[in-house]
């Protein structure tokens, strides 16, 4: 199946099914972690609002190619029930878990896309918002060395691109980052989740940035797995 491009923590998606309305799914956990010993999770669907809602469940191997997310079909992750029906400020679970056989000896990464499906039978040209959420789940198995980041700041066509290499064994999650600068006037990037970086992998951002501040940044910010760390940054000058 040809890998696809888009990949978002939560995503809007517009389609002609009913009449506009902020969906009532609700997850929880927003991310899975399993390891070789601790092989499945449960997660719980909540429908807070007043209609029933459909779901669709299905699982990807999440990878990273030229420094964009990449996701294809696979079979090393199950669910169970893939699609199912949640009733009005009801629950229902999921039970997510790894292939039999699948033994990793690395960190391996997946996404379950969760999506809520239209209701039928409503009227032409009424629009409802319909919410697809897209949950990692990390596989890692002990003794990994952690993540390592090198950052890069690089000037593409007139823009500004940040590059994060991640030579560790094991991924990071990055959030509130920002540019650190030489007369101490922070430039901020992103406010929330930016992105993670795959072990092995690098990732690529472009950045809108002030005039001149891309000759201004000499490190990085961020929040990395949750915790405040500080880095070099290389600039292109």
């Amino acid at each position: 199946m040809r890998a696809l491009r888009q990949l978002f923590s939560l995503a809007l998606l517009a389609a002609f099914a009913g009449p506009a309305a902020a969906s009532t799914l609700q997850l929880e956990p927003v991310s899975i972690r399993l390891s070789p010993s601790t092989r499945s999770a449960v997660m719980q669907l909540r429908n807070s609002g007043s209609e029933p809602i459909h779901v669709q469940v299905r699982a990807y191997r999440w990878d990273q190619e030229l420094g964009e997310d990449r996701l294809r079909a696979t079979e090393e992750l199950r669910v169970s029930p893939p699609i199912q029906a949640i009733p009005p400020g009801g629950m229902q679970y999921l039970r997510v878990l790894l292939a039999e056989g699948l033994e990793p000896t690395s960190e391996q990464s997946f996404r379950l896309m969760i999506d809520e499906l239209p209701r039928g039978g409503v009227a032409d040209r009424e629009v409802q918002l319909l919410l697809r959420y897209s949950v990692p789940v990390i596989v890692r198995p002990a003794g990994l060395a952690p993540s390592d980041l090198r950052f890069r700041l690089l000037r593409e066509q007139g823009e500004a691109v940040l590059v994060a290499a991640n030579s560790g064994g094991q991924s990071a999650q990055l959030a509130d980052l920002h540019f650190t600068t030489a007369d101490g006037a922070p430039i901020r990037v992103n406010s929330g989740l930016l992105g993670y970086v795959l072990p092995g992998q690098h990732r690529r951002w472009p950045v809108p940035l002030p005039p001149g501040s891309l000759d201004r940044a000499t490190g990085i910010q961020a929040q990395v797995d949750g915790k405040a760390s500080r880095y070099h940054l290389e600039v292109a000058r």
